[in-house]
């Protein structure tokens, strides 16, 4: 595909046509952005727009606003409390990540098994928000996700990564690998006797009822377009020899992007 040119968007396309045809046209680059983090933007603004990148006058404001509040930053980076406090902006080095194939592609079980116990913290942690009155906006108290329900993305360059961390969330447990699910339509639903079960209540029939799954979990392309206040980034390459098309600087761009 790269050979053929369709690795170009229709804008580097037209701007090669302008070199070509020796036009006097200048793209011109949106420079504010209105949903990261300022420490999310960071790293893309300078490394892929030149600096560029400024955040609006909402986002400052937002900023100035208490973790969790009405219009604030979320309540994962409130400092009321420690334990289960993050930063916006987190790299995880794991000493035992091992890379292996996977037919066409590629997976690494212990980063797909450490997906999963991130997953498993962050339930924890809507767990205890659901206890205080903070239910599921979409499937009430049925759901153990509460407010993060559908805010969850985890995304890989790789469909092997995608196969093997839905295969550790179901290893690890019940509640976590009706998580990750695939959505399913309401059709497919009726045909499996789903609704019919989420009437009768059980977390996991609830969520795919609404045809929508607490964690989505995609390759990154698939998911470009897309945005979700939680990302984990699973990168599966270990070895020294290289990093494949991860180092593609668009697939990473967008990668490092979705979190809202």
């Amino acid at each position: 595909a790269k050979e053929l040119g369709y690795a170009s968007s229709l804008f580097e396309r037209l701007q090669r046509l302008e070199r070509q045809q020796r036009r006097d046209w200048q793209p011109h680059m949106l420079q504010v952005q209105y949903r990261m983090h300022p420490a999310i933007r960071a790293f893309p603004s300078r490394h892929f727009y030149g600096n560029a990148l400024r955040d609006s006058e909402s986002v400052q404001r937002a900023m100035r606003r208490a973790a969790g509040s009405v219009g604030g930053p979320p309540g994962v980076l409130s400092t009321e409390n420690v334990e289960s406090r993050v930063a916006p902006y987190v790299i995880f080095n794991l000493r035992d990540s091992k890379q292996e194939q996977a037919h066409k592609s590629k997976l690494n079980k212990p980063e797909a098994r450490y997906v999963s116990e991130c997953a498993e913290w962050e339930n924890r942690k809507a767990g205890a928000a659901v206890a205080k009155g903070e239910p599921c906006a979409t499937h009430g108290c049925s759901c153990g996700w509460g407010h993060l329900c559908g805010k969850i993305a985890v995304l890989t360059p790789y469909n092997g990564q995608v196969a093997e961390i839905k295969r550790s969330a179901r290893r690890g447990g019940r509640d976590i690998a009706s998580a990750f699910d695939d959505v399913a339509t309401s059709q497919q639903l009726l045909q499996r006797g789903a609704l019919q079960g989420a009437s009768q209540g059980g977390q996991q029939s609830a969520q795919q009822a609404s045809g929508r799954s607490p964690v989505s979990v995609s390759n990154v392309d698939a998911f470009q377009g897309r945005e979700s206040d939680i990302v984990i980034y699973s990168a599966v390459r270990s070895e020294g020899r290289g990093i494949g098309f991860v180092k593609d600087r668009q697939r990473m761009n967008v990668a490092l992007t979705r979190a809202s």
